[in-house]
């Protein structure tokens, strides 16, 4: 599969995670009262902000710059923003738990949905090293031509 092909193909998904999270936080979370909406749509913008990164590295390979210290920086931006939010989410959890403003089995599944987040983050700080490296290769490899 060509580079601009693929790259086009995950903005399709980009554009999924989008809407789905937009309907997730339209639909879903209002349920949940007022102050618990208040919390969980602050989680939202570090997850649309990654988005608009992801869409920028995916440009990035559509332009043949895959390997670039810029992408390696966007993906620990998207690293970083992963973890913000998965912080922010335990500890807004844990205060409404105590505060008896939500049941065990939402503090579970807010649990659940932390864990993912680092499992994210994580993924994604790995990701971006490796990018790192092969951006280094890469200009090792430009220079001896």
């Amino acid at each position: 599969m060509k580079q601009k092909k693929l790259a086009n193909l995950l903005k399709l998904m980009i554009i999924g995670v989008g809407v789905c999270g937009l309907f997730v936080y339209a639909m879903v979370i209002p349920p949940l009262g007022r102050a618990m909406l208040f919390a969980v749509m602050l989680t939202a913008s570090p997850c649309y902000v990654a988005l608009v990164h992801s869409w920028k590295i995916m440009s990035n390979i559509a332009n043949d710059d895959s390997f670039t210290i810029e992408n390696a920086d966007l993906l620990a931006k998207i690293a970083s923003l992963a973890r913000i939010d998965s912080v922010f989410l335990l500890a807004w959890s844990v205060l409404f738990f105590t505060m008896k403003l939500i049941n065990l089995q939402i503090l579970v599944v807010a649990l659940f949905i932390v864990f993912i987040g680092i499992v994210v983050a994580a993924i994604f700080a790995a990701l971006s090293h490796l990018v790192l490296r092969a951006a280094d290769l890469q200009d090792q490899y430009d220079l001896t031509i």
